[in-house]
Order: structure tokens, then C-alpha cells, then sequence
């Protein structure tokens, strides 16, 4: 499953979601269509932003592949234009990034079964939705 990251990785999500086995594509900043196309953004199943800033390049990734699921990973909130085309926001300091890595992957996993609903379930702080830890 390739995941496409952009920004940076102060919390090393890459290494997690590689570990957690994920195949990571990496953008660094500013992320255009072409650094997307390259990252193969367009047979990818996840994107994810580490920066806020790279906002706008949500609409771009889902041109290109309208059924990626899009996650933000950083603390500070999402504009409002890209929260409607978001899957989660989830807040790094309420989520470490190793489990973050396996709930995304088991996610995307599931989803490709269908084994879960189209919305899991959040968790909600800061009036956004975070991703929230299976129940175990």
C-alpha cells in the first residue's frame, strides 16, 4: 500500500508507517502536482501532511485519485476550505506517532476489506476530528 507523506518528519511518522508496512513516498515542501504525480499519488491509498501549509495540495491529490484517504498529522488545525475533504486531523501530541502508523494501516486495511464503516470512529478535541485507538 503506498502512502504518499509531505512535510517534514520531526516525529518520524515515515519509519512508523514503514515498520507498520506501508510503502512511503516522501514530498518535501511546497508540494505541487508534479511532486505528487512523482510520489505516485495517483495509485496511492493514503496522504498525509505533516504541515498545515501544504493545505491546498488536498484538492490536487483528489483530482488525481479520488478515493485517497487524506490525514493530517501535525498541531496545528487544518484551514477550513481542506476539513470537509479530510479523513482525520489527528493532533501529535494526543496520538504517538507508532500508533498512529498501525491504526492507519490497519484503517486502510479494513477499508479495503470492508470490514469497517466509512466513518470510523473519532475522537473529537479542539472541535476537529482526531483518529481514536481501536477498542481493545
Amino acid at each position: 500500500m503506498i502512502i504518499v507523506v509531505s512535510g517534514p518528519d520531526e516525529h518520524k511518522l515515515i519509519p512508523a508507517l514503514k515498520t507498520a508496512g506501508g510503502e512511503v513516498s516522501h514530498i518535501e515542501t511546497p508540494v505541487t502536482r508534479e511532486r505528487l504525480m512523482a510520489a505516485d499519488i495517483d495509485e496511492a491509498k493514503m496522504f498525509v501532511l505533516t504541515a498545515v501549509d501544504d493545505a491546498s495540495a488536498i484538492p490536487v491529490a483528489k483530482e488525481q485519485n479520488a478515493g485517497l484517504q487524506i490525514v493530517s498529522y501535525a498541531e496545528n488545525s487544518l484551514p477550513e476550505f481542506a476539513r470537509p475533504q479530510t479523513d482525520f486531523a489527528v493532533d501529535p501530541a494526543l496520538f504517538p506517532v507508532e500508533l498512529l502508523a498501525e491504526e492507519l494501516i490497519e484503517w486502510s486495511k479494513a477499508k479495503r476489506n470492508k470490514r469497517v464503516p466509512s466513518n470510523p470512529v473519532t475522537l473529537i478535541a479542539d472541535g476537529e476530528r482526531h483518529l481514536s485507538g481501536r477498542n481493545r
